[in-house]
């Protein structure tokens, strides 16, 4: 099976959750043809989808969207203060 490598990006309070690579960062293999929905489910991340922004490539995405070599993955909380 070939793989592709993506870097994935967790942002503020996901980093302390998951404790992914160096301060958030690092590259993941996830098959070829791979979702965001299937790299997720890879690192056993579960989500409220409602309460997180995906970003691939500097631009919005969702569980749908297919992963290609290269691309960089932001994981953005929702944050509320007052």
């Amino acid at each position: 099976m070939v793989n592709v490598k993506i870097k994935l990006t967790l942002h503020t309070t996901l980093q302390r959750k998951y404790r992914f690579g160096l301060a958030g960062q690092g590259e993941v293999d996830v098959p070829a043809g791979s979702t965001l929905a299937v790299l997720f489910n890879q690192l056993h991340m579960d989500l409220d989808m409602e309460q997180i922004l995906l970003v691939v490539n500097g631009r919005t995405s969702d569980l749908s969207h297919q992963l290609l070599e290269g691309d960089h993955v932001h994981v953005i909380p929702a944050i509320s203060g007052g």
